[in-house]
């Protein structure tokens, strides 16, 4: 809710509709909020900028009881990355890449992961989407 708050104008201006799936909204997990927010806002902010107008992100969040996992997919229908621009994404200086909107985000939210000792992966198609999918170990409280 705060990632959304904080990225309203933005959705507003490019007319995006934020698609959120967060079926277990209830449940109660413990960790750092403010990296995870940071996560979550980054991947949203840089689906948002990369985004054309009218078009829709998706945040999709949902809990794994038996293994402890909080997973979030954040979908974007921009320009996606070819498998180069993949891999050059995650090197140590990757270039400017098309397909991202910001890599510092990306970049961040890649440190707040390893931080949290989760994964992060990225699926993407030239011309059609990219997922970031990330999978970060919680607390969930009963």
């Amino acid at each position: 809710a705060n990632a959304k708050l904080k990225l309203a104008p933005d959705l507003r201006q490019k007319q995006i509709d934020l698609e959120i799936d967060n079926p277990q909204a209830s449940a109660m997990i413990k960790t750092d909020p403010d990296l995870l927010h940071l996560v979550v806002y980054n991947l949203l902010d840089n689906a948002v900028q990369v985004s054309k107008n009218g078009s829709q992100v998706q945040l999709n969040q949902k809990l794994s009881f038996e293994t402890g996992m909080l997973i979030i997919q954040v979908t974007d229908f921009g320009p996606g990355l070819t498998p180069q621009e993949q891999t050059a994404l995650f090197s140590t200086e990757p270039p400017e890449i098309p397909g991202i909107g910001s890599l510092d985000a990306i970049r961040e939210a890649v440190r707040a992961i390893r931080v949290l000792n989760g994964k992060i992966w990225l699926r993407s198609q030239k011309n059609s989407f990219t997922t970031f999918r990330v999978q970060l170990p919680v607390r969930i409280i009963d």
